[in-house]
């Protein structure tokens, strides 16, 4: 095992794994809550845009 510091408490690759995730989740939460407000306020361009193509 190669040389390990004493300042650093030690943190496995699993529980460095396990908060990038966390993280991760984080991020999309807000990412998907920001999209569904975007589409909220966007709604009556997105409908006419839709309505062009199908309609």
């Amino acid at each position: 095992m190669g040389y390990q510091s004493r300042k650093r408490k030690y943190v496995s690759r699993r529980e460095r794994l396990q908060n990038h995730f966390r993280n991760y989740r984080t991020i999309f939460i807000f990412a998907l809550i920001a999209l569904v407000v975007l589409i909220y306020k966007n709604r009556w361009a997105i409908w006419n845009y839709v309505q062009t193509f199908f309609y």
